[in-house]
Parts: C-alpha cells; structure tokens; sequence
C-alpha cells in the first residue's frame, strides 16, 4: 500500500507527492520504490497550475517506472488521453475515476481542466473541450501570426489553510448549482 506519511507543513510539495503514491497503491497494488527527483521553473502559487503539473509529473513517472499502463486495470479505466487527464485530476481532488477508487488527494477540489490542458494539447492547433466527463468538442488550427504570452503577475495564488478553504467551498458552490440547474431542467449536464 502508501508509503509513510510524513510530517509536513500543510501545502508543502511533499503531501502531493504522498498522495499520488497513496492513490496509485491504492488503485494498482505496492509500487517498486523509487528515487524521484524533480525540477522546475513554474513560479510557486502563481497561478500556473505548478501543483497539477508536479502531481501529474509523478503518477506519470510512477506508472511508467511501475509498468502500470501495461496492466488490465489502467487499461480498462484509462483508454485516451481525455481519460488520462481526468485520471490525473482525481489524484489531485481525491474523486473517484471509474473503477479507480479516490482517496484523500492533496486538499482541493479543483477540476480537471489545467490536467486536460497538459495532456491533450496538440502543437498548432486549439482544442475546445467539455468536463464533467472530459470530451474533446472541436480543434482549429492557432494562426501562425499569432502567439500566446503568459506572465506572472506577482499576486499570490495559494491554495493552502484559509486560502484553500476559499477556493474549496467555491468549487462545492458550484458543483451544487450545477446539481439543482440539472435537476430543476431535467437535464444530465449543464
């Protein structure tokens, strides 16, 4: 099963890393120990989905190492790349993902829309995409005259203690406006 649980700040990179290793025993059986060493240059708390991609770095590098996308279970639950992500997301806000149990994740319950972002990007081209389950509705190309600049502002955007309790009751708001829109309209998605 999960490794030890260390003692750590709350936020602190160390309790994503332990989720993710909790989550994939869980769902996949012990995993061989492994030395990981990451490095980055995501501004922290920016703003730049700096967790997701640390959470998603290491259950990439865990099941690669592991093997597990040649097992029976990932390849029942996880069969395209939407799935991958949505897989991804789960560690992070602890969802169950098919028959892939949740667990604790690492505190918040974010979407899967940073995880889609990284997975199913395709080099020149726009995806637009629905959630809730993940779908890919359409890409057109990106003009070759145009280009995206991103930029950190230099405003904190952290999502531990008060902070991720914000960011927390927000995400459960919306999910039950969704839940009574669809339920009122007699719709299954919003």
């Amino acid at each position: 099963a999960g490794g030890h649980v260390p003692k750590l700040p709350d936020g602190h990179w160390g309790r994503y890393e332990q989720a993710v290793v909790d989550r994939l025993a869980a769902n996949f059986g012990d995993l061989a120990p492994a030395r990981i060493r990451l490095t980055s240059d995501l501004p922290l708390a920016s703003g730049m989905s700096s967790s997701s991609a640390l959470v998603s770095a290491i259950v990439l590098g865990l099941a690669d190492f592991n093997g597990l996308p040649d097992t029976r279970t990932w390849q029942d639950n996880i069969t395209d790349d939407a799935d991958l992500a949505g897989y991804l997301a789960c560690h992070e806000n602890g969802m169950t993902f098919k028959n892939l149990v949740g667990a604790a994740g690492v505190g918040t319950f974010g979407g899967s829309e940073d995880h889609t972002a990284m997975v199913c990007s395709k080099d020149g081209q726009l995806g637009q995409f629905r959630f809730c389950p993940i779908r890919l509705q359409q890409r057109v190309p990106f003009p070759e005259d145009m280009s995206f600049v991103v930029i950190v502002s230099g405003v904190a955007a952290e999502k531990t203690g008060a902070a991720r309790d914000l960011y927390n009751a927000a995400s459960l708001a919306t999910r039950e406006i969704i839940e009574r829109w669809n339920s009122t309209t007699g719709r299954e998605t919003l």
